[in-house]
Order: structure tokens, then C-alpha cells, then sequence
């Protein structure tokens, strides 16, 4: 099985959390290696980076453009911004340098894909840590 890296911003909105534990739950569960929040940039190193909620990832960060740039090609999106919005713009400016793009969103997956963006959409669903008994 593969290593999964799971990366969000460290002041990022607390719900990109969850999702990002969502992710990791789901991907333990296949039986995959995982590596839960990250905040330092991808390296391609053969694990799957899974960078949650990119525009705050990317946005949030002090790098170099050519750090930045790298970290990006190695990287799978998981995007959650809905179109119409000023952060799902910076979001399809990342996207078109992404290894792969992954959207909670149905409507943002197409939009997405309108601008010529290759996005696949990923229908959240529930795991066993958010029981809440």
C-alpha cells in the first residue's frame, strides 16, 4: 500500500481539519500508510500528498515561488471553495499545476472543469471516528 500525507495550513479554518481527519480515517482503513497534518510542503518522495483546502495551504505560506511550485507538482488537491468567490479563483490558478485535483463538490468539480481543469469528485462520507456515542 502507499504512504498518504495528509498537509493543511496550521492557521487554517478548523472544519479543513476534519475533513483532512475524514481522509486519514478512510485511508487507514484501506490498509495505507498514513501521515496525518502536515505543514510543511510536499517533497516527491513517493508518498500521495493529499494537501487539504490548497488556497489556504498555498495561500498561508512564505516559501519561494520554485518551493511552492515543486511542492504543488507532487500534489493531490482536495478543494473546497465554491465558485463565484475570490478563493476558489486562486484555488483554479493551483489546480492547473497540481498532480491531481479532488473536489468535495459537485458544482465546483464541474466548474473546475470548465476552466480546463482535470477535477475528480470525492463525495465525503462518514467514518468511524465521527460517531459521536
Amino acid at each position: 500500500m502507499s504512504t498518504i500525507a495528509i498537509h493543511l495550513a496550521p492557521d487554517g479554518n478548523a472544519f479543513m481539519a476534519d475533513i483532512a481527519a475524514a481522509f486519514a480515517e478512510a485511508a487507514a482503513a484501506l490498509g495505507h500508510d498514513v501521515v496525518p497534518s502536515q505543514f510543511g510542503l510536499p517533497t516527491d518522495d513517493g508518498a500521495v500528498h493529499l494537501v487539504i483546502a490548497p488556497h489556504e495551504f498555498f495561500r498561508l505560506r512564505s516559501e519561494k515561488p520554485a518551493a511552492l511550485r515543486a511542492a504543488l507538482a507532487c500534489s493531490v488537491l482536495v478543494t473546497t471553495e465554491q465558485p463565484g468567490t475570490p478563493w476558489f479563483e486562486f484555488t483554479v490558478d493551483l489546480a492547473r499545476g497540481a498532480r491531481a485535483v479532488w473536489d468535495i463538490n459537485r458544482v465546483a468539480t464541474d466548474a473546475l472543469a470548465s476552466r480546463g481543469v482535470n477535477a475528480t469528485y470525492v463525495r465525503l462520507g462518514a467514518t468511524p471516528g465521527m460517531d459521536a456515542t
